[in-house]
């Protein structure tokens, strides 16, 4: 049998093949693709069944593991047994975990897994309480990260994905419509490790539990939000997850902005290309640079190209004909002393089409600057991130003159 890749291979390499020879195609050309496709997805069918299973029978293991070491731990002197999510959210690891930032002091063994290890500086893990508020504040912080699709899968995960929709058609009575395959391909998420250094006054030492935390978390989500939104926009995909702006645009998608900058043109083309059914979804994605560029627009009468608003809470809207713009400084924007010819500076864009992963629990390391008189945490997730579906992708170009 088959592995996926050759599968997804020979799948591209037919699809190829047909829109190349288009009407050149014989009816029993047509017929063998057919059948090859339809056997090439029950290949590929039972091969995910199989992963799957595999993947169900590690996790059954794994967790039948967790309970048997849990189960030999001494964690609280009562007869109930804890989950590793009870524990490391319980009064007792939350103060562990204050020693352990504050003093230096190791975690108790009883609330390790690694308990018989001789390593110093091993990684912790962060309480869910902090953990918790974390993903709160990347959510209320980050609009960027809360604009895109987020799941937790674990590590070398393959997901299938459609890479072509079926459409119906239309059929004289007693006639069949076009038999239709829906074609799927993959997207694998693999683990890069997110390693945020944070540094913190020792006078933590004296602050209460809650105010503790409370600073833990406002610096390790400052530290990882930044990096997050700067690889969903412009990840390689090389160490680091693969950004919106890495993908290769759909041909006709990218729209060149005048030298002289935004104009009511360049907008409408840029929403005259966006195809129709990600209408609902799209968004822009800017700079305030740029966007407020935008917002200056008038008309020969010196009026507002754009109308915007406030809303309920009496917050400033901002969107151009009524649609949604994120605004980031991960942009370039026009006229920036770095933008050149061909720099993306503004793009439209379905970030619901953006999955970004995190397969693990985020743990700390610890050391001390002792001449700044600082405890440097260094915060370690693994994440990925890949866009899904490009198609929605607009992107509108810089136009830079010499001079």
């Amino acid at each position: 049998m088959k592995t996926l890749q050759e599968i997804e291979a020979r799948v591209a390499e037919i699809k190829q093949e047909v829109e190349n020879r288009k009407s050149e195609l014989k009816s029993e050309d047509i017929s063998k693709f057919m059948s090859e496709v339809e056997t090439l997805e029950t290949e590929k069918r039972a091969l995910i069944e199989e992963n799957e299973k595999r993947q169900a029978l590690l996790d059954k293991i794994a967790n039948s593991e967790n309970v048997n070491v849990i189960s030999k731990r001494n964690f609280m002197p009562t007869a109930k047994t804890e989950t590793d999510g009870e524990l490391l959210g319980s009064f007792e690891y939350r103060k562990a975990f204050k020693d352990f930032v504050t003093k230096g002091n190791k975690i108790p063994a009883e609330y390790r897994a690694d308990a018989f290890t001789s390593t110093t500086d091993a990684a912790v893990l962060i309480p869910t309480t902090i953990i918790k508020k974390v993903y709160e504040k990347l959510e209320t912080l980050g609009a960027v990260y809360n604009a895109v699709t987020k799941t937790s899968y674990k590590g070398d995960a393959t997901l299938p994905i459609s890479s072509l929709k079926p459409s119906a058609s239309w059929g004289i009575e007693g006639s069949g419509a076009d038999r239709q395959k829906e074609i799927f391909a993959s997207i694998n998420f693999t683990g890069y490790k997110l390693s945020c250094p944070v540094a913190m006054s020792f006078e933590t030492d004296v602050m209460t539990l809650d105010l503790f935390e409370n600073t833990v978390v406002k610096h390790i989500t400052e530290a990882m939000l930044k990096a997050i939104e700067i690889a969903i926009i412009s990840g390689s995909g090389t160490g680091q997850p693969k950004g919106i702006l890495a993908e290769t645009v759909v041909t006709g998608q990218t729209v060149a902005v005048p030298a002289t900058g935004f104009d009511y043109e360049t907008l409408i083309k840029a929403e005259g290309v966006l195809p129709e059914g990600y209408d609902p979804t799209a968004k822009w994605f800017m700079s305030k640079k740029t966007f407020v560029s935008i917002l200056g627009l008038t008309d020969d009468n010196g009026q507002p190209i754009l109308r915007n608003g406030v809303n309920v809470n009496g917050k400033f809207e901002r969107t151009i004909f009524g649609r949604e713009v994120i605004v980031t400084n991960n942009i370039k924007s026009l006229g920036g002393g770095t933008t050149a010819t061909g720099d993306v500076i503004a793009f439209l864009f379905s970030p619901e089409n953006y999955i970004f992963n995190i397969n693990s629990n985020t743990k700390i390391k610890r050391y001390e600057d002792n001449d700044l008189d600082l405890v440097v945490l260094k915060g370690i997730m693994l994440v990925d991130g890949k866009v899904v579906d490009k198609n929605s992708l607009v992107t509108l170009t810089a136009t830079v003159t010499a001079g």
